[in-house]
């Protein structure tokens, strides 16, 4: 019989184990529930976070902007119509109609956490290089 571990590991330690390039809708459920605390499970989680996740596509649709102080804002914009070309066959050209998309612009807090995140490690000072002592 295989000994069980001394210590459960954290769950979110396991879910980015499961999917390590990813932060799914379920990552953040696992999230919200280890922050609230033992009182609160995550199937009581999972309807909240999906509702705020409805309110932004419903507001979004609305064609109203979604800001999120230090995160983000989200903004639907309409792309125009435009000629695209079959790189495969540059002769023949393609029109595509005007679409609505969202465009993400990134917040100053989340901004300042991914530049801490991605900087590389500070290297200590380079040695001034060694001066010859001038000769008598």
């Amino acid at each position: 019989m295989d000994a069980q571990p001394a210590t459960t590991p954290d769950p979110d330690v396991r879910a980015a184990a499961a999917s390590p390039g990813t932060f799914t809708r379920r990552d953040l459920v696992r999230r919200v529930a280890s922050a609230a605390g033992r009182d609160i499970r995550q199937f009581e989680i999972q309807p909240i976070v999906d509702a705020v996740f409805d309110a932004i596509a419903e507001a979004l649709a609305a064609g109203r902007r979604c800001e999120f102080r230090d995160f983000g804002a989200f903004e639907p914009v309409l792309r125009g119509p435009r000629l695209a070309r079959n790189p495969h066959r540059p002769e023949n050209t393609y029109h595509v109609p005007p679409r609505a998309t969202v465009r993400f612009k990134v917040g100053a807090g989340l901004r300042a956490s991914i530049d801490r995140a991605f900087r590389p490690a500070v290297a200590p000072p380079s040695q001034p290089p060694n001066q010859a002592t001038p000769a008598t």
